[in-house]
């Protein structure tokens, strides 16, 4: 099972996730679910690291994981933060949804 943790922060802006595992629902390098949480949740983290005004720290240590923490974020640009955190938890519910028992999903809300 993949699991994913999405923590958010003030007005639901992305503070950071985590996600690990593998879904098992296809052979190793052909598993299309752990594929489509991949690619959602590296683009999520690729746009974070070229905004030159966002500090964000973390990465992929090993196959199956990926934490991504956000550091910094202007006030002018917290709704842009705020439609990324939105995209990534409805790419995320779909995934769920579409895929029962392949992806666990948390999201976490607090204030920072």
């Amino acid at each position: 099972m993949i699991r994913v943790e999405i923590r958010l922060g003030h007005q639901g802006a992305l503070r950071g996730f985590s996600v690990s595992g593998h879904s098992g629902t296809g052979s190793r390098g052909e598993d299309l679910v752990c594929a489509a949480v991949s690619v959602l949740f590296r683009t999520a983290a690729r746009l974070l690291q070229l905004q030159p005004d966002v500090d964000v720290q973390g990465g992929a240590a090993e196959n199956g994981t990926m934490e991504l923490q956000v550091d910094t974020v202007p006030a002018e640009r917290r709704q842009w933060l705020v439609g990324l955190s939105d995209f990534l938890i409805r790419g995320a519910r779909d995934l769920q949804e579409e895929n029962p028992g392949a992806i666990s999903l948390r999201v976490s809300e607090g204030e920072a």
